[in-house]
């Protein structure tokens, strides 16, 4: 059995013995840029590159699971915004762009074009580029929702006033967007293992009425458009009414920060499946490799289906963290011990 296929019968509850590790946010890093010649900020837009840094993770650490992209700004950029293109470093992320929520929200080409255009469509061949030379690995394509992108493209704060001043506004161009999100989700489906879409209820920007009225609408029709292979929804943080919605959407996979309450949200996903395990910043950018794999075996004894980190990895993120999470099951057996519950909030 291939990494791949261990990854699927997790996600489809028929894996035994302990959770593969896996990661389904960010993945690249200084260290693996170093490794293979292939740097941020050009790997964010060149395909070759982007496949190239993508695949790292699993040559590099010994993961089953490559992702692009490295950025949230893919889509945006695809549909006229301006980019910061950021550093070896530091992810691009968005100047500003030439729409406003007064504008008719038409766009000059199709939402089945939309996968295919810019930055959207190098994503797309980079999938292509990696699923021809690492037939084992689990392939994983990110994207955001509708709500996200429109904040990408209006402005976060403009949006959000935009809730206030002009709600027909803002549900025009929630609205509009969802056709082009399914596409592209569509699109990445066929061409990937699992897409991950960012969820933006999981901001700390936007109500529950917010999030039920905009958000949660088009992403539940958003996942329906991928059918083609497994769906997963990112959130950095949720709870209450919001958290009880991100388990309806359609996903299989749910990513999210369960430091504050692992066992609960455990219980209250039903039949979604959770990735968990690695808090990004305290465990895998400040941490040790023992406290990697104590906090990983922890999180696979209460049943998580996946072990890997819960939000995208810090660039400085030293290798030996990550090879530690990517090798935790062996390493139990090396000697390092189990973890306490304590260790979820040092």
């Amino acid at each position: 059995m291939t990494g791949r296929d261990e990854i699927a019968d997790a996600i489809e509850g028929s894996h035994e013995g302990g959770a593969p590790p896996a990661v389904f946010t960010q993945t690249g890093t200084c260290e693996q840029m170093e490794a293979c010649g292939r740097f941020w900020p050009e790997a964010n837009w060149d395909p070759g590159a982007m496949a190239e840094l993508s695949l790292q993770l699993s040559r590099m650490y010994g993961f089953a699971t490559a992702r692009v992209p490295f950025s949230i700004t893919t889509e945006a950029e695809t549909m006229g915004c301006s980019v910061d293109p950021g550093s070896k470093s530091r992810q691009p992320s968005i100047r500003g762009g030439p729409f406003s929520i007064g504008d008719d929200p038409d766009l000059p080409f199709s939402p089945e074009e939309f996968p295919f255009r810019g930055s959207c469509g190098r994503v797309i061949e980079a999938l292509g580029r990696m699923d021809a030379e690492e037939k084992g690995v689990f392939l994983v394509a990110g994207m955001v929702d509708p709500m996200f992108l429109a904040m990408n493209l209006l402005g976060a704060e403009a949006l959000l006033m935009g809730t206030i001043d002009d709600p027909e506004g803002c549900r025009r161009w929630v609205g509009h967007l969802v056709p082009y999100v399914s596409e592209y989700g569509k699109a990445l489906s066929e061409r990937s293992d699992c897409v991950l879409m960012i969820c933006s209820a999981g901001t700390g920007m936007l109500s529950p009425d917010i999030v039920d009225g905009l958000v949660l609408p088009g992403d539940r029709k958003a996942f329906g458009s991928m059918r083609e292979s497994f769906r997963a929804a990112h959130c950095c943080e949720a709870s209450g009414k919001v958290s009880d919605g991100l388990f309806s959407l359609g996903e299989d996979v749910l990513s999210m920060v369960t430091d504050g309450d692992p066992e609960g949200i455990l219980e209250a996903a039903g039949d979604v499946r959770l990735i968990g395990g690695a808090n990004p910043v305290r465990d895998l950018l400040l941490g040790n490799p023992e406290s990697v794999v104590r906090k990983a075996k922890l999180y696979s004894d209460m049943g998580y289906a996946l072990i890997g980190p819960e939000c995208g990895i810090p660039p400085m993120a030293p290798g030996g963290n990550l090879a530690a999470l990517a090798s935790y099951r062996s390493a139990v057996y090396r000697g390092f011990p189990c973890a306490e519950r304590e260790c979820i909030n040092p």
